[in-house]
């Protein structure tokens, strides 16, 4: 976002592009509620759909469910939140960035690879290379607007990890992170669980250098029980992602086994969360203390801050744009 702001004061563009910035980033707090928890040993993401706001024949369409989690390469998945398009754009870019690597260096591409590529696709829309280049308004070149989208990236390479990239076309790696509606209360939900669970287990809270030091299980009933707190009535999906069980190295060649870089045996297993045990993590993290932690008051902060956001933005109309 300083980047964009550099350069719109320096090109003499600022009200325009970065008027257009910030409603692409309030079009991806739209959306549902993404979640992902990383682990020592894996990381989970989950997601809720969001309601129709509108008319009531807006609801009409509400038969099939959008989907918000996608797969863009063996080890890697995101989670999405924003406008449909914007969102397959921005999940078509990452396929395409994972792919063409294969092809070219035999391997995967790492998880923050994955994230500058998606990064890259987010600055061309936000008009970063027009800028440099010094097209004007009328050029080709200049792209019609930022993506209204914001995108949850999660997977294992040499560890679990976690990355947010957004209209700001800034990549940032987290533990724990939500996006779209309530995402606000969703982190500060977040972070009470983790730390409680520190005191739990009786280990320190990790540092910015430092592995996360809990275990799959419990990023799991943490990521899903603050998910069913939040979005309890909506249709929620769950995916998890482990890393490759151990492979004993053979001399003879086997073509079953052969490891071809993509989805070989070395491929993380990515697989979704059943509605059971989606419910079973949900109860698992209610058994762990009768009592959301945290500070009351820092959270109802939290919240009045979203609320006066959306009070002052409230003459802000998108019509029935649908959002995911």
């Amino acid at each position: 976002m300083r980047l964009l702001l550099l350069l719109a004061l320096v090109t003499g563009d600022a009200p325009k592009r970065l008027q257009q910035t910030t409603y692409a980033l309030k079009a991806a707090a739209r959306g549902g509620l993404v979640i992902g928890v990383e682990a020592r040993d894996g990381c989970i993401i989950c997601a809720a759909s969001s309601e129709a706001k509108g008319p009531s024949w807006a609801s009409l369409d509400k038969g099939a469910a959008t989907e918000k989690i996608h797969k863009v390469a063996p080890h890697a998945i995101v989670g999405v939140s924003g406008l449909d398009g914007d969102c397959r754009s921005g999940v078509k870019a990452l396929r395409n960035a994972a792919v063409a690597h294969w092809l070219e260096f035999g391997d995967r591409l790492t998880l923050s690879g994955l994230a500058d590529a998606l990064a890259d696709e987010c600055s061309k829309h936000a008009g970063l290379d027009a800028l440099l280049s010094g097209a004007d308004d009328d050029d080709d070149e200049r792209p019609a607007r930022p993506l209204g989208a914001a995108f949850l990236l999660i997977g294992v390479d040499d560890a679990s990890s976690i990355w947010l990239v957004d209209a700001a076309a800034s990549p940032r790696r987290w533990r724990a992170k939500a996006i779209g509606q309530s995402s606000n209360e969703a982190d500060a939900r977040l972070e009470a669980e983790l730390r409680a669970l520190c005191e739990r287990r009786g280990f320190d809270f990790p540092s910015v250098n430092d592995r996360a030091p809990w275990s799959l299980d419990d990023a799991t009933a943490i990521a899903c029980g603050v998910l069913d707190a939040l979005c309890g009535e909506a249709d929620v999906a769950a995916t998890v992602v482990r890393p490759a069980a151990a492979v004993e190295a053979s001399t003879e060649y086997d073509a079953f086994a052969h490891d071809d870089g993509w989805e070989g045996p070395s491929a993380p297993v990515v697989s979704a969360l059943p509605d059971d045990e989606f419910r079973a993590a949900v109860a698992n993290l209610a058994a762990q203390r009768p009592t959301p932690p945290g500070d009351p008051e820092a959270a109802s902060i939290v919240v009045r801050q979203a609320l006066d956001l959306s009070e002052k933005d409230a003459s802000v109309s998108y019509e029935v744009i649908h959002s995911n």
